[in-house]
């Protein structure tokens, strides 16, 4: 995790795919973006948008959706990108809102595959 910046660099021209993992439990020391997500004053690691916006990528969010046993469904949807983020004001982080709002969705359409076993609301907003 702490090499991936050097690493991107390094294979810049490589044309590469990333996949990112992430979830809303950004402590303060990660440089969160705060929202409000299911209710509640919510920290999102903001990384993927930094790193979309220095390498120029594209961002897929990516939903899977449990059909029945051994059967799923992917879903990619296109986060903002290029001009909608380059015109966004400073501090703000529209590719992360948007995942955000499409992951609250997926929630609340399928609420039995999220994972809720831990406390997700750990951090608070200083």
């Amino acid at each position: 995790m702490l090499g991936t910046l050097r690493y991107l660099v390094q294979h810049r021209r490589g044309g590469r795919n990333i996949s990112l993992l992430t979830d809303q439990a950004a402590g303060p020391e990660d440089r969160p973006y705060w929202t409000n997500f299911l209710h509640q004053d919510t920290g999102f690691y903001s990384s993927a948008e930094r790193l979309a916006a220095q390498f120029d990528c594209a961002v897929l969010y990516v939903g899977i959706r449990r059909l029945r046993r051994g059967y799923y469904e992917i879903k990619f949807t296109e986060m903002p990108s290029g001009p909608a983020v380059a015109a966004a004001p400073k501090g703000t982080f529209p590719i992360t809102e948007a995942f955000a709002r499409q992951l609250e969705l997926d929630i609340q359409a399928s609420p039995e595959q999220y994972l809720w076993t831990h406390r997700r609301w750990k951090h608070k907003r200083q």
